[in-house]
């Protein structure tokens, strides 16, 4: 959601608006690509809330357990409103790939780029599960 201005500082830099890949039904989605800023700009608020004590730095190493088990929670809720998004409400109903196996239509997706309004949530999805 947050705009990159980025890429208009740095000239190699690869940001903005960007088409992804063309789906097997023919459709290209664009995708704001603003990574790299998004790093910059979080490491840079915790870094100064850490500075100025508002921020414990060893919070990330005291909560673990309970990080690790609620990003796993989350990551799988939003996998599971994916797949009954894809039945539901399809974005494009030619990319959808169903099979005959509940754990396979789960884990890989039955649709190529599932979205809701204009977040990708397998994208997101992944980075949930990352953290």
């Amino acid at each position: 959601m947050l705009p990159d201005y980025l890429h208009e500082l740095l000239p190699w830099y690869n940001g903005s608006i960007q088409n992804e890949q063309t789906t097997p039904a023919g459709y290209t989605l664009k995708y704001n690509v603003n990574g790299l800023q998004s790093w910059i700009i979080t490491h840079g608020v915790v870094y100064l809330l850490v500075l100025h004590g508002y921020l414990d730095p060893t919070i990330i190493a005291h909560h673990w357990d309970e990080l690790f088990i609620v990003a796993n929670i989350i990551g799988f809720a939003i996998s599971l409103c994916a797949y009954i998004k894809a039945y539901i409400s399809p974005s494009n109903i030619e990319d959808n790939k169903v099979t005959d196996s509940f754990i396979y239509n789960y884990t890989m997706g039955i649709e190529f780029n599932p979205r809701c309004g204009p977040v990708d949530i397998k994208l997101f999805s992944m980075d949930v599960q990352v953290f």
